[in-house]
């Protein structure tokens, strides 16, 4: 049941973001054949009569702004649209009239938010990789060098491998330089993961706490996503500050050790934190939604 969920999660998101990636990719690619094409030069030197050159010139330079401002809406657009279908799939998937069917489901609580979840960490991957895509795109000027960008794309985890082979065959990557990149790796996405985990449940925990009030469910919501949002930063903050300021423990271990290592505890000291603010949200929103939830 639970892949299930997913999977109707996944058509309803995706069917909402299909057309932001497709105007997305389509303007970056109108932009960067605007800009790295001779469209410009050819217009001055064409010898028209009176003042067309000059007139065509400035229709092109008008077009090419209003280009260059279509581009910069649908990149912005682009994530504003992931965080609006995040936040609309919840509120109105559990928090609204929908709830109620969701509810009769015969799975747990937890899983009807988990999936979101998931559903909308992978929305969000995509975004940003739709995204790194709008912005490779600008230095694309004909179908030829799209098609070379996208195969460079493809062929990257290709070239990384076969690199890191010739590496350790001649003796320039040593397998301890590998085994912690392997573990920078790992560390990395463990922190990624718990980051963005814990930012989508901190904006569950904020609506399940919202729509606890009688009135202007929306309004508290916003409120709530400001208190925890400043109490996460307090809590990380003061926990950097007195690591910083202990003359013993950890901020001490990590002064005498060269920077691999003490890179591998910051990495794990962060993902740690991120995800026990992931925890607390998560227990949070579980709790309201499995003992307080008051559906409209």
């Amino acid at each position: 049941m639970f892949g299930k969920l997913i999977k109707y999660e996944w058509k309803a998101m995706i069917r909402a973001m299909l057309p932001v990636y497709g105007a997305t990719v389509a303007i970056s690619l109108i932009n960067g054949i605007t800009l790295n094409s001779d469209l410009f030069k050819e217009i001055r030197g064409l010898e028209l009569i009176g003042d067309y050159s000059n007139i065509l010139y400035s229709l092109a330079e008008f077009i090419q702004f209003l280009l260059a401002v279509l581009y910069v809406v649908m990149f912005v657009g682009l994530f504003v649209m992931t965080l609006i279908v995040t936040v609309r799939r919840f509120w109105n998937g559990i928090l609204k009239e929908e709830g109620y069917l969701m509810f009769t489901l015969p799975v747990k609580t937890s899983s009807l938010a988990l999936s979101k979840a998931v559903v909308s960490f992978f929305i969000m991957c995509i975004s940003g990789f739709v995204g790194i895509l709008a912005l490779a795109l600008l230095s694309c000027s004909d179908p030829a060098s799209l098609l070379e960008l996208l195969g460079n794309i493809i062929s990257l985890p290709t070239a990384i491998i076969k690199s890191i082979r010739e590496g350790l065959l001649f003796g320039e990557i040593k397998p301890v330089m590998l085994m912690h990149l392997i573990l920078y790796v790992l560390e990395l996405i463990i922190l990624v993961l718990s980051s963005v985990f814990g930012s989508i449940y901190m904006l569950y925990a904020s609506m399940a706490m919202g729509q606890l009030s009688r009135n202007h469910k929306v309004a508290f919501s916003v409120l709530w996503y400001v208190v925890l949002n400043i109490a996460q930063s307090t809590v990380a903050w003061f926990a950097i500050i007195s690591v910083a300021l202990a003359s013993t423990g950890i901020f001490s271990v990590v002064s005498a050790l060269n920077a691999v290592a003490a890179m591998h505890i910051l990495l794990i000291g962060f993902s740690i934190l991120n995800i026990v603010f992931l925890t607390a949200f998560k227990l949070i929103t579980d709790y309201i939604l499995a003992k307080r939830l008051n559906l409209e």
